[in-house]
């Protein structure tokens, strides 16, 4: 997220954090374009009033991530400016302060880019290799057999390799957002997958643990 303003970037951060997302703030364009390089990088919020939208979409960094244009409480707002900004590539403009409009965007853009970006039924990310339609898997073209929850994890993780996932969405994903279950059950299944997929399973360099967040898949 991009923002100078303290208070409104860590209400947001928090918010964020609480529903299972990895964020991390930029004060300014030029460390937001540092972060927007990162592979784990999904979308990008912009505070209108701490940045140059429309010279932020140009960089060729953020060209295909989306973009969310959020407004500070209490601040004026135009029509005008939500049409140009959407006409210059927003893919949504929040002109007020609704937590629960702005989740309800993020879950339907990122839900829009994995299916319309990740459609492959063949993934690949280093020595691992996942085919959907027949549910098989291989490390370095040796097979493994995966339960459909194992299998259903590993997929995630090869669409979109070194990305962070937190456990609130990797359950929300696998089991979906009403399903009661708590987080020690996803501890089970990746220990589980560990033992098939990683060479030393007591010392993991595929899927990885990012310390208070969640995990990431590291292509070998």
């Amino acid at each position: 997220m991009i923002s100078s303003n303290e208070s409104f970037a860590h209400s947001l951060k928090q918010m964020l954090s609480d529903n299972g997302y990895s964020v991390t703030l930029a004060s300014g364009e030029s460390m937001a374009l540092v972060q927007a390089q990162r592979p784990e990088t999904s979308l990008v919020l912009v505070d209108r009033l701490s940045a140059n939208f429309k010279s932020i979409r140009q960089h060729p960094s953020l060209r295909k991530i989306p973009v969310i244009i959020v407004q500070q409480p209490g601040s004026p707002w135009r029509e005008e400016d939500c049409i140009d900004d959407l006409d210059a590539g927003a893919d949504a403009w929040l002109c007020d302060h609704n937590y629960r409009q702005l989740l309800a965007r993020i879950r339907a853009i990122l839900r829009r880019l994995q299916y319309s970006g990740t459609s492959s039924n063949h993934l690949e990310a280093g020595g691992i290799r996942v085919d959907v339609e027949r549910h098989e898997a291989s490390v370095y073209d040796r097979s493994v057999e995966l339960t459909p929850k194992e299998f259903m994890i590993l997929t995630q993780f090869a669409r979109a390799p070194n990305r962070v996932f937190s456990r609130l969405e990797l359950l929300n994903r696998i089991w979906g957002e009403d399903y009661a279950l708590e987080e020690h059950a996803l501890d089970v299944h990746i220990h589980s997958l560990r033992q098939k997929i990683e060479p030393n399973p007591s010392r993991p360099t595929f899927i990885v643990t990012v310390r208070k967040v969640g995990f990431k898949l590291l292509p070998g």
